[in-house]
């Protein structure tokens, strides 16, 4: 796991598949391997328990919420007085960009008003 987290980061950076196996003394079809669709359950756990976006409300604040719509600090929350809604990704979104998108943007939305 510690070896596709690594190769996910390097893919972010802009290395190239084959320039990840090497960095990281792999075959490049396990490199592949990595970006391949995840099965249903892991597309489940992302969906619920990762970032897909942020509402703005009215103050400023952002509230990320998952691929449900559902906020992930409070899943029962319900979001007034949204004025923005901001989205990580999209269905065109490769595999591997989601995650990386989704991480990306946490820090954005949890440590300024907007």
């Amino acid at each position: 796991m510690q070896k596709q987290r690594q190769a996910v980061e390097l893919y972010s950076a802009g290395f190239s598949q084959s320039e990840i196996a090497q960095i990281l003394g792999i075959h490049q079809s396990t490199v592949s391997r990595y970006f391949n669709k995840p099965s249903s359950h892991e597309i489940e756990d992302f969906y619920e328990n990762h970032a897909y976006g942020a509402f703005i409300v009215k103050d400023g604040t952002a509230i990320l919420f998952n691929r449900r719509y559902k906020p992930l600090a409070d899943k029962n929350l319900w979001v007034k007085d949204i004025v923005k809604t901001v989205w990580f990704y999209n269905d065109g979104t490769r595999w591997q960009d989601r995650f990386t998108n989704s991480i990306k943007q946490i820090p954005v939305y949890t440590q300024v008003k907007v």
